[in-house]
């Protein structure tokens, strides 16, 4: 049942993303049938000053094979897998002011065994299946009227990755390294 809900899931996301071109694909190096896409849209394609962005980042396995992923779906940083966004702009008033971020997460002492983690923080991301999420965009860089393009990474980067990774020796496939999008182009105009 869950699996039929995560496929029925895949499917809806999928259908939402019409529009848009799938990006860059990653092939494991030993190419074990796992084949992963990154893809990133906007809502619209465009909108006005002061109007807020929403966008969709996924992670797609496009392969034959499963791939356990981070159960993280959300923004990456600090230790947590997920997704990474920029955006540049192409045409316009470029913003005065930088823009700045910040987050950490600091390592506990785990004493999980490298399959209880597996369990307890992945998921098993089958053929055809995908995570991800949607948001607001909420960085400084998308401010004044012109041509941006969005951008999504994502980074297998959990605390934990080292601690698992030991596991693809006994077949179980698990994903590390990161993975970017191509990017999406929408517009921000003046208003009326």
């Amino acid at each position: 049942m869950r699996t039929i809900f995560r496929m029925l899931l895949g499917l809806i996301f999928l259908l939402g993303i019409g529009t848009t071109s799938f990006s860059q694909e990653l092939r494991m190096p030993d190419n074990n049938g796992v084949q992963l896409l990154v893809d990133v849209t906007t809502e619209k394609n465009s909108y006005q000053v002061g109007e807020p962005i929403r966008f969709r980042a996924i992670l797609v396995n496009s392969g034959h094979s499963g791939i356990y992923v981070a159960k993280s779906f959300g923004y990456a940083g600090g230790g947590t897998a997920g997704f990474y966004l920029s955006v540049k702009q192409r045409t316009g008033k470029t913003p005065q002011e930088g823009c700045a971020a910040y987050g950490d997460r600091f390592p506990v002492e785990e004493h999980r065994s490298p399959e209880q983690i597996l369990h307890e923080d992945y998921v098993l991301l089958s053929p055809g299946e995908l995570i991800g999420f949607e948001s607001t965009y909420t960085g400084c860089e998308a401010k004044y009227p012109g041509t941006y393009q969005i951008q999504a990474l994502y980074s297998a980067q959990d605390w934990n990755l080292q601690r698992v990774l030991p596991l693809n020796e006994k077949g179980i496939i698990v994903l590390k390294g990161q993975i970017s999008s191509r990017p999406f182009t929408f517009h921000i105009r003046s208003r009326k």
